[in-house]
């Protein structure tokens, strides 16, 4: 693992000389590249920390932790290097909650999708942050995930500022239901409204069938309109399938198409997932969630044996019946797992337990 703090202060030399000492060492499984600032002054020496792993041909984990920015320059400079590590099995490119990728665009996605080692089995990218990364570059990039048969573990996130619409997530469809092996996805959506209800309702209609499915965590966040009670019926019938799944969490905060009825129709699929241990659902600010949560979504749980716990976030949703939802909650302490049921903002406690309980999840 080589960290640099800041590179601002960074000595060039010292950064090529670990780099070229990286490169020598044959039997290396591992690596992860972090950095707090990415400075112009020493794009050509991080370039230069590549620049001898033609001599190395391990598997190793290549982890881009940015909470700066990161010019094209440095990310095709990664990229191509990649073509000298046929081993590698996982490659994961992500920002910090703080940064962005901001200078990586369409070309450099292109350049990936070209260098993408075949044989990975792990593969995660955040590109919400990207302005210049939109649909056409996207699509350039699904096309040979869906070629790759050993992905065991794939984790997306995009966001409004990709201009996500419907022939993305048609084509993500397809791509999905190509990995025969899968054992986890990750999907996140952010405040794509280019995206129609329709589109998304076929979407989670035909999620993957994979019965190796462990894992499985969706997030569309600010939908508005777009995610709709039907989209969730549907969503719950191909959980149906997933019999293997062990983690499910749903993410639909500021969904404003989500109600008490669609909340239901998920519910009473619940009970199908026979091997779940942690299961999250967050409504928060699903401003259209007024009626009553079924007493149904309990019942189900209580037949997962191996559950170890539940959390039901149905904060900032103002037009809800509190009083209602507390009436259905399990209040017996014999519970085999733990509860967790957030309705107000003013529950300090809950709301510290809630973020320990969601390391799970991202």
């Amino acid at each position: 693992r080589v960290s640099f703090p800041s590179l601002r202060n960074a000595d060039s030399h010292i950064i090529k000389e670990v780099g070229l000492g990286i490169g020598r060492l044959k039997a290396i499984k591992a690596l992860c590249l972090e950095s707090a600032s990415f400075e112009t002054a020493n794009f050509s020496s991080l370039a230069g920390f590549t620049s001898d792993w033609k001599a190395c041909e391990p598997t190793f984990i290549l982890s881009l932790k940015l909470s700066g920015e990161i010019t094209n320059q440095i990310f095709q400079s990664i990229i191509q290097n990649l073509k000298h590590l046929p081993r590698l099995e996982k490659l994961e490119f992500s920002t910090s909650s703080y940064g962005w990728l901001s200078g990586i665009s369409n070309q450099e996605i292109e350049a990936l999708s070209r260098f993408l080692p075949r044989r990975l089995k792990s593969f995660r990218l955040n590109i919400s942050r990207c302005q210049k990364v939109t649909r056409v570059g996207i699509l350039n990039l699904l096309s040979p995930i869906g070629k790759m048969s050993s992905l065991q573990d794939i984790s997306l996130k995009f966001s409004s500022q990709n201009g996500i619409h419907d022939e993305v997530i048609k084509q993500l469809s397809r791509c999905l239901n190509k990995q025969k092996g899968l054992e986890s996805l990750f999907i996140e959506f952010g405040n794509c409204e280019m995206i129609t209800e329709s589109a998304m309702t076929q979407f989670l209609t035909f999620l993957p069938s994979n019965s190796t499915l462990k894992s499985l965590m969706l997030s569309f966040l600010d939908f508005r309109k777009n995610l709709t009670d039907d989209g969730l019926g549907k969503l719950g019938v191909a959980l149906a399938n997933l019999k293997r799944v062990e983690t499910f969490a749903l993410n639909c905060d500021g969904c404003s198409g989500v109600t008490e009825s669609g909340i239901n129709q998920l519910s009473i699929q619940l009970g199908s997932l026979e091997k779940s241990k942690k299961l999250l659902l967050s409504f928060r600010a699903c401003f259209n969630i007024k009626g009553t949560i079924s007493e149904n979504l309990f019942k189900e749980l209580e037949k997962l044996k191996d559950l170890e716990y539940f959390i039901l976030d149905l904060r900032l949703c103002k037009r809800l019946k509190k009083k209602e939802v507390r009436k259905i909650l399990p209040w017996s302490k014999s519970s085999k797992y733990k509860l967790a049921v957030y309705l107000s903002l003013d529950e300090e406690f809950l709301k510290t337990q809630r973020y320990r309980y969601l390391k799970f999840s991202y």
